[in-house]
């Protein structure tokens, strides 16, 4: 009676343990879905490049890990984004220097220093020094850098022509909802920013809150805003840098021998 006993119970642990393995085994099979939420419209080179990233990452592990790419906003604007990343929600992000600095402040060091440079080479000379220490201080926040990018040079694009400072302290000057020092910076010189999402340029555009805008001459035609902003003053005002990072706990699904 006793042998029957503790064969039942071994029989009734077999029961028990036989599923669990099984949904174990199920488990690793399963592909790693990373997810990346972007400003980049969708369609653009970026939006390209990181669909073409995707089927490499797809191809280099034997489509256990698949990217699920978020274009053009619709995981609402940069710090929005770092928000949803700090959750879980996002496993990783293509961010300017302005999303970085939700993350890391001393990535503006690359970005916030106006007509500093006088040409991209120099940028990437400085961004070269800077690169592994701001790498350091990312991983350190739980984020690793993909790749660092830049989409040239920020150029004022306005409804009317500026000249002077004065033609540009007449006007409403975006600047982003997420950097109010930037944006105290503009009141102390006279200037009249409005903070805004990133998102809420082409609304702010329509409804009159802004009339001039600081960006890349790639954003304003990705976003067809030329249309509107139909003059644009050739000065280049600072880079727009960035980077592709992600979550060192999302990394980390990825097997060891494809993350290469």
């Amino acid at each position: 009676m006793e042998t029957y006993k503790n064969r039942f119970k071994s029989v009734s642990c077999l029961a028990l343990i036989i599923p669990l393995l099984a949904g174990n085994l199920r488990g690793a099979d399963k592909p790693i879905n990373l997810k990346l939420g972007t400003l980049a419209p969708t369609g653009t080179s970026y939006h390209k490049s990181l669909q073409v990233m995707g089927e490499k990452w797809r191809q280099a592990s034997e489509g256990r890990v698949r990217l699920t790419l978020f274009p053009g906003g619709t995981q609402g604007g940069e710090a929005d984004m770092v928000g949803l990343m700090q959750t879980g929600n996002l496993d990783a992000g293509l961010l300017t220097a302005v999303g970085l600095s939700e993350i890391e402040p001393a990535v503006t060091a690359l970005q916030s220093m106006p007509m500093s440079f006088h040409s991209l080479d120099e940028v990437d000379y400085v961004g070269e020094k800077l690169r592994r220490q701001l790498e350091d201080h990312l991983l350190a926040k739980g984020y690793l850098v993909l790749f660092w990018s830049d989409s040239g040079w920020v150029r004022f694009f306005t409804m009317s022509p500026i000249v002077h400072p004065q033609d540009l302290r007449k006007l409403k000057l975006f600047t982003w909802i997420g950097n109010p020092h930037d944006t105290d910076l503009w009141k102390s010189g006279g200037y009249h920013p409005v903070a805004l999402e990133t998102a809420g340029i082409p609304q702010g555009l329509l409804s009159g809150t802004i009339d001039a805008v600081p960006m890349p001459p790639f954003f304003a035609l990705a976003g067809q805003l030329d249309g509107t902003l139909k003059y644009m003053l050739e000065l280049n005002w600072a880079p727009l840098v960035g980077a592709a990072v992600v979550r060192t706990k999302s990394w980390e699904r990825v097997p060891a021998s494809a993350r290469a």
